[in-house]
């Protein structure tokens, strides 16, 4: 069954300058790059680079008696790609894009613990987005604060499809 993304969501964006999401990126990657031939960085499906902006939408319970968003949309930086998944790097903190009576910061530990289904914007050439569904397998505290996670993909959302 496909799904659209009809949200009433607000969307976030990450509390730090750019500059700090780069400066964690180049570390992960330097790293990378020392350590890919050692056994525990295999995977099933081959990665391939993908430094691109992504959206995420994630369900959030609202603090009892508050008034905020049942779903957020936040800004991600991407790593890699994969036919089974994509690794993201969340800031540690993410606020609300526009000011919005009742909409809390969020935390990224609080948005992208492991076992949480969410989904991915990814960035296509053009304006298009493919939107995929998946769920959080690994969640670790880098560099700054910031958050690498590891999404293994479930499903394609359907944009076309009605049912």
């Amino acid at each position: 069954m496909s799904q659209r993304h009809t949200y009433a969501a607000v969307n976030y964006v990450p509390e730090c300058e750019q500059a700090t999401a780069d400066q964690v990126f180049d570390i992960l990657e330097r790293w990378r790059k020392r350590t890919e031939e050692h056994f525990t960085n295999r995977r099933r499906d081959l990665r391939f680079p993908y430094p691109h902006r992504a959206l995420v939408v994630v369900g959030v319970a609202p603090a009892e008696g508050s008034k905020g968003p049942a779903h957020v949309v936040v800004k991600v930086q991407t790593r890699n790609l994969s036919c089974g998944g994509v690794s993201l790097l969340a800031a540690p903190i993410y606020v609300p894009q526009e000011a919005i009576e009742g909409a809390p910061f969020l935390s990224s530990e609080r948005l992208f613990a492991a076992g949480r289904e969410i989904s991915v914007g990814l960035p296509q050439p053009g304006e298009d987005v493919l939107w995929m569904r998946g769920t959080i397998v690994r969640s670790r505290v880098v560099h700054f604060g910031f958050r690498e996670c590891g999404v293994s993909f479930v499903a394609r959302h359907c944009a076309d499809a009605e049912n």
